[in-house]
């Protein structure tokens, strides 16, 4: 299952889900549409992954109310 279906189904159950995407792939149109598309996706992250940016992306999904 693709990733944006996934979090379309986590988000039917809870819409006060918040996520944070990790991918090996990097296509830009996709990773667009996705933070297009769900406003609960806080960052999309690139492997390898860059620990300073994903506590970034971390301490602003925790502070989104």
């Amino acid at each position: 299952m693709r990733g944006d279906k996934l979090i379309n189904q986590i988000q039917f159950m809870d819409s006060s889900c918040k996520f944070i995407v990790m991918t090996g792939y990097s296509v830009e149109d996709e990773v667009q549409q996705i933070l297009a598309a769900n406003p609960k996706v806080f960052g999309i992250m690139h492997k390898p992954l860059d620990l300073r940016k994903l506590v970034d992306v971390i301490e602003r999904a925790n502070n989104d109310q």
